[in-house]
């Protein structure tokens, strides 16, 4: 395809909006409280996705049509360019018409650190 601009030509992959749902929620801790620290959720299933967390632990994320059980937060270690995957969530099974959750989360023991680019 040629960019409407002048551009180069580009190799791309269409899909079909249908296939995802816009998932809100707050991520919060064992107590109930606002996850205040966290960066990132990431939607681990079939299709990982990635959504921002507010610093009020309110998040969207993008992810199929389909049930969700595997979440994880992402939180800023301190150093630059390391961050931890800190928190992992409490049973949780999101259905594939759910949009609007509330995720309980409890701190992961780090067992080292992953580097991944």
């Amino acid at each position: 395809m040629r960019h409407p601009f002048g551009g180069g030509i580009e190799n791309s992959t269409l899909t079909s909006g249908s296939y995802f749902r816009t998932l809100d929620g707050i991520a919060v801790d064992t107590d109930g409280q606002p996850l205040e620290d966290v960066k990132y959720i990431v939607a681990m299933s079939d299709l990982p996705t990635v959504g921002p967390v507010a610093d009020d632990g309110t998040f969207t994320v993008y992810t199929l049509r389909s049930s969700c059980d595997n979440f994880v937060l992402v939180v800023d270690s301190g150093r630059k360019g390391i961050d931890y995957t800190w928190y992992t969530p409490i049973d949780v099974e999101i259905g594939p018409t759910d949009d609007n959750v509330v995720l309980v989360f409890e701190p992961r023991k780090l067992n080292g650190l992953f580097l991944s680019r």
